[in-house]
């Protein structure tokens, strides 16, 4: 009776390896009918989509094709084949991944649903727990997650002898000191565009141009040359490649009475700017840089950081991740930036400054040529100083007469 029963078994074991080799090669003809290979094909997708957006779609996709474990109605002998093991970890990778943008897109609910999903298969497994304490305490459910914390912490001591892992234990210490990820926004918070925006055409094409994948540009100049317009005329045109925000942050280098700010501050208004609560924001600066740049990794986002003393003070403040894009206004050229493009602005070329002039005057120079031609060589063709010409001519004459009293 055992030698049948073995017999029996054995025959199983070689019909389901013979059905795992019959779905991996009907992955050659169809993949519509069988979940599995779904899954599989869903999540290679998600992992070669460019998108975050995307590639959450398609993970949840092919998180959607489990109805339950692997073999979960079948003897533990056969949930314990090679095979099926395998299978289960492409599950879990999967789940993984997708908790991980989920979490960075605020989406906490949905990540709980599916990590909720394998935690009673997989009650020891330290990444999964950690994700699942982050995802809780991001749902500010800090209690819940603490206890989870306990629970795993017990279970392995007392079925493995082991304490928590790095990974956990790191999940723990982010709970407790309120590190977690905060739902963020994703918004536009750059400055107005100046509607009177005039020349810099061959920088714009270049910087414009699909020729140009550089993650970070260094825009340098003298003042009033119009790097802060330039950088920010760019940011608009660029607004629609970068789904998740765009942020802009003044660093005040060269502002009249006011001291350059320091990293900590710039970092708290760009996290601001992502949504981040205050009080979710970490008090030191390297825990702030940290936050930052685990938030920025996994989006795409354009960041104009203005008014620049040195590469010491940008360097804490250039976001993660291939996909974002950063605009640096200096006076300097940072050199020692990393990576970085360069433009160097110059002043504009007289044709310009003369229609900068007209555009912000609101009216055709007409008569008035020769006049304003020498206001352009007196203001260096400088934009700023154009501007501000440009203004005072624009303002109405006060003529005092007599009684002293304004007849304008």
């Amino acid at each position: 009776m055992v030698t049948v029963g073995f017999v029996t078994v054995t025959a199983f074991i070689h019909t389901f390896e013979a059905t795992l080799y019959d779905l991996s090669w009907s992955a050659w003809r169809d993949t519509s009918g069988v979940d599995l290979l779904r899954f599989d094909e869903l999540a290679t997708r998600a992992r070669q989509a460019c998108d975050d957006t995307e590639a959450l779609t398609l993970f949840a996709a092919a998180l959607a094709c489990w109805r339950g474990s692997v073999l979960a109605d079948l003897p533990e002998r056969l949930r314990q084949h090679p095979a099926a093991i395998a299978v289960s970890d492409r599950r879990l990778s999967a789940t993984l991944a997708y908790a991980d943008l989920a979490l960075a897109e605020g989406s906490h609910e949905q990540a709980a649903t599916h990590l909720r999903a394998l935690v009673s298969d997989e009650p020891l497994h330290e990444g999964l727990q950690a994700k699942l304490m982050l995802v809780l305490a991001s749902m500010g459910r800090q209690a819940a997650a603490l206890t989870l914390f306990t629970d795993i912490r017990r279970g392995l001591r007392d079925e493995l002898g082991v304490e928590p892992g790095a990974e956990l234990r790191a999940a723990h210490l982010s709970v407790l000191r309120g590190q977690v990820p905060a739902k963020t926004s994703s918004g536009n918070c750059l400055p107005r565009d100046v509607p009177d925006f005039t020349g810099r055409h061959h920088e714009c094409r270049a910087l414009l141009g699909e020729d140009d994948t550089s993650a970070v540009t260094v825009i340098d100049g003298m003042a009033g040359v119009g790097k802060t317009a330039l950088a920010v005329h760019l940011a608009h045109a660029l607004a629609s490649r970068y789904p998740d925000g765009g942020l802009f942050f003044d660093l005040h280098a060269h502002t009249t009475d006011r001291q350059p700010l320091a990293a900590r501050d710039a970092l708290e208004s760009l996290l601001r700017q992502l949504g981040v609560e205050g009080e979710r924001i970490p008090k030191g600066v390297d825990d702030c840089a940290t936050l930052w740049r685990a938030l920025a990794g996994s989006r795409r986002l354009l960041v104009v950081l203005d008014n620049v003393a040195d590469a010491g003070q940008v360097r804490q403040l250039l976001p993660n991740g291939r996909h974002n894009r950063t605009l640096v206004t200096s006076r300097c050229r940072l050199p020692s930036v990393e990576g970085a493009g360069h433009l160097s602005l110059d002043v504009l070329p007289e044709s310009d400054a003369a229609a900068l002039f007209a555009r912000a005057h609101g009216k055709p120079l007409g008569e008035e040529t020769g006049s304003t031609a020498e206001v352009l060589r007196l203001c260096g063709f400088l934009p700023l100083a154009v501007r501000i010409a440009a203004a005072k001519a624009r303002a109405p004459v006060v003529d005092r007469g007599a009684s002293g009293r304004s007849v304008a």
